[in-house]
């Protein structure tokens, strides 16, 4: 109920914006391990800058003889900033989620071909 509940019109409205895309415009290196990667996050139609926090966390072979790269991204999000207004209230008069979302993702990077520009 409740994932049913996330992908209704009063937060994620999936049936309308079926996807969340994210589109890197800048990688910073902010000190041995720390990078920034901006870009735009398009989410519930809203399109709107975003900066993860990346850590590195190394790289060595795979077991399908690539190179891989393992990073901890993290961001905070104001859910208004993407139309994601439900306010529903509990017993005590306190709204029952916060007004902010934090994503943490743990990722991998595999070397390989440069992609054909778009």
């Amino acid at each position: 109920m409740r994932d049913d509940h996330l992908r209704s019109p009063e937060f994620l409205d999936v049936d309308n914006h079926p996807t969340i895309d994210f589109v890197g415009t800048g990688l910073s290196q902010r000190g041995p391990t720390e990078w920034t990667l901006d870009g735009e996050l398009t989410l519930n139609g809203e399109r709107r800058p975003v900066s993860l926090e990346m850590t590195y966390g190394g790289f060595g072979p795979d077991p399908w003889g690539g190179t891989r790269a393992a990073f901890h991204a993290e961001t905070q999000l104001r859910r208004d900033d993407f139309k994601i207004n439900y306010n529903a209230m509990v017993r005590a008069g306190v709204a029952a989620i916060g007004t902010t979302v934090k994503i943490e993702i743990d990722l991998q990077v595999v070397q390989g071909e440069t992609l054909p520009a778009m």
